[in-house]
């Protein structure tokens, strides 16, 4: 839900990353494991939503995703590279993405 123009990120496009008091994402997987064995696996939520997605503006992955939207917002393929950008910022930070097959797809289709 929130987006930072990084001030830490050199080499990457994007990172996912908490905020000062949120949970790890092994720490996530570590509690959900706790409430599927309590038999209560409802009981944690995702905590990915509350990651701030810090981008490198300097990247030039993000400078094509700009010139994408540029050409036009709303097109397939700039949404298609947002999320691809989003997808690999959470893989590279450690969390699970939420559809793997739609995933593989977006990266075949580049």
């Amino acid at each position: 839900d929130k987006v930072e123009v990084s001030k830490r990120l050199t080499s990457s496009p994007a990172a996912l990353v908490q905020p000062q008091w949120g949970m790890s994402p092994q720490m996530e997987r570590f509690m959900k494991a706790q409430a599927v064995a309590m038999g209560q696996p409802e009981a944690m939520g995702s905590t990915a939503s509350t990651a701030i997605l810090e981008v490198n503006a300097d990247h030039p992955v993000l400078a094509k995703l700009e010139g994408l939207v540029r050409d036009d917002r709303d097109s397939a393929d700039a949404k298609d590279y947002a999320q691809l950008v989003y997808d690999v910022a959470a893989v590279t930070s450690g969390y699970e993405i939420a559809n793997p097959t739609a995933f593989a797809q977006r990266v075949t289709r580049l």
